[in-house]
């Protein structure tokens, strides 16, 4: 019996399927780098890669604003606390959570903590129309996130914010 190596990698390679309920494979996965803020340099939309997790109607005006002035924006809506583990942090600079108002099944203090956690130097800003007014996030908070942001806000009310000497 002959023994082809060739053509029997080729057949093992072949002859397994994903199953479509598996998912996507993150194998090949390569981030793309991300302009991390730097102090020194002026803040600028045009390198900020912001993450939006929750579908508030009032986020989606400032989502398109942040956009306009060239950020990358990008939305996720969680069904599980566990898709949190699956997100692809290293891409994002700053992440902006909305609250269970919009009827999404997580909690943002245990979203903000997961995400504290798997980078702290992550910018976590938690939107809501409960807010009265926007403010810095403080120690009392858990520092879950470093922005309370009123909605509705503008892209340059935020701006403020992320300039802050706190972070």
């Amino acid at each position: 019996m002959t023994f082809k190596v060739p053509g029997f990698i080729k057949k093992l390679s072949t002859s397994r399927r994903p199953n479509p309920a598996e998912g996507p494979s993150h194998r090949d996965f390569v981030a793309r780098p991300v302009l991390r803020a730097d102090h020194s340099r002026e803040f600028s939309w045009k390198n900020e890669n912001v993450l939006i997790l929750g579908q508030d109607k009032g986020i989606y005006d400032l989502a398109k604003g942040i956009s306009a002035l060239g950020a990358s924006v990008s939305f996720r809506f969680l069904t599980q606390l566990q898709e949190l583990y699956h997100l692809p942090l290293e891409q994002y600079s700053t992440i902006i959570m909305t609250d269970k108002s919009d009827g999404q099944p997580c909690d943002v203090i245990d979203v903000g903590g997961i995400l504290r956690r798997a980078d702290s130097n992550l910018r976590l800003v938690w939107a809501s129309k409960q807010f009265k007014l926007s403010a810095d996030a403080t120690t009392a908070d858990g520092r879950f996130c470093d922005v309370q942001l009123a909605l509705p806000a503008s892209p340059s009310h935020l701006e403020l914010f992320l300039r802050s000497p706190l972070r």
